[in-house]
């Protein structure tokens, strides 16, 4: 079994030093929940890092990019990252394509992998909004 709240923390600490977020902020959200639950802590963490590292690399400096885990409906568990700055219309029917990248050459497995191995291997589903309201928000959703 895994905790929610364990996953978060250890994902935090592994990123709180990266060089993406230096100078920028990551917390975990005080409403998430401590849900135990069965799945590959080894692969959701490389999910989740790799939404983290995304939300950092589109933050501005001194920007506070979010993470948090809900349940969501009766047997889901969702696990989200949260950044301010809005994805271009443009942007939003690639993000999952492999090799598309905003940020150059050699870029774009990220979002990619966090589709592939959350969908495929975890039996997920991922997923995204970008809104005004909402700003930016990446999910997996896990059975528990």
């Amino acid at each position: 079994m895994i905790c929610s709240k364990d996953v978060l923390t250890k994902v935090l600490q592994q990123m709180y030093h990266h060089e993406v977020a230096k100078n920028k902020f990551i917390r975990i959200s005080l409403n998430s929940v401590p849900q135990d639950f069965t799945s590959d802590g080894v692969l959701l963490n490389r999910v989740l890092v790799n939404m983290l590292k995304n939300a950092l690399e589109a933050s501005d400096e001194g920007s506070v990019v979010e993470i948090g885990s809900t349940m969501y409906g009766f047997d889901k568990l969702r696990f989200w990252v949260k950044n301010e700055n809005l994805i271009p219309e443009e942007v939003k029917s690639q993000i999952f394509q492999r090799s598309f990248s905003t940020k150059g050459k050699g870029r774009g497995i990220g979002t990619y992998s966090v589709k592939l191995f959350g969908e495929q291997y975890l039996k997920g589903k991922v997923g995204f909004i970008s809104n005004e309201q909402e700003r930016t928000i990446f999910h997996i959703d896990l059975n528990v």
